[in-house]
């Protein structure tokens, strides 16, 4: 099978990439809060204008409430990619200890079946269907 150092290098990645995620998922959760607390509109004063895009302040709130709800759907499918490697790195771990090969591992193409190209025959029926609908009236309507 695998080799024993190859095996704790893959446990080791899904271990890293987990922490790596769930530690940088913070990054978008602190700019979504950023963009809907801090808000300095500088139109009538001499102050510059932070997340200001457009002169109403209810156009601003409600570009700035989309922007945030971005950035929090952003970094929650970052944390929850997060726990999805640590459950991967967890069976894993659980596999290692009982002496099975990794659940999950790379497929080899001798062991995929090539997918069969036989028409059906609910495709030749539509065929059949398709040609009837396309004669016309008089062809259809015997002669009495």
């Amino acid at each position: 099978m695998t080799s024993q150092p190859l095996k704790e290098l893959r446990s080791l990645r899904w271990n890293q990439i987990g922490k790596l995620l769930s530690i940088s998922s913070l990054v978008p959760f602190l700019i979504g809060f950023f963009k809907m607390f801090i808000y300095i509109n500088g139109e009538y004063s001499w102050e510059t204008s932070l997340n200001a895009y457009v002169g109403g302040d209810a156009y601003n709130y409600i570009i700035n409430a989309n922007y945030a709800t971005a950035y929090f759907v952003l970094g929650g499918i970052m944390l929850l990619s997060a726990f999805g490697c640590g459950i991967l790195w967890y069976l894993e771990q659980i596999a290692a200890a009982a002496g099975q090969p990794a659940p999950v591992g790379t497929i080899h193409m001798s062991e995929v079946s090539p997918p069969s190209i036989a028409p059906d025959a609910s495709a030749q029926a539509d065929v059949r269907v398709s040609e009837q609908s396309q004669t016309s009236p008089e062809e259809a309507t015997p002669n009495a």
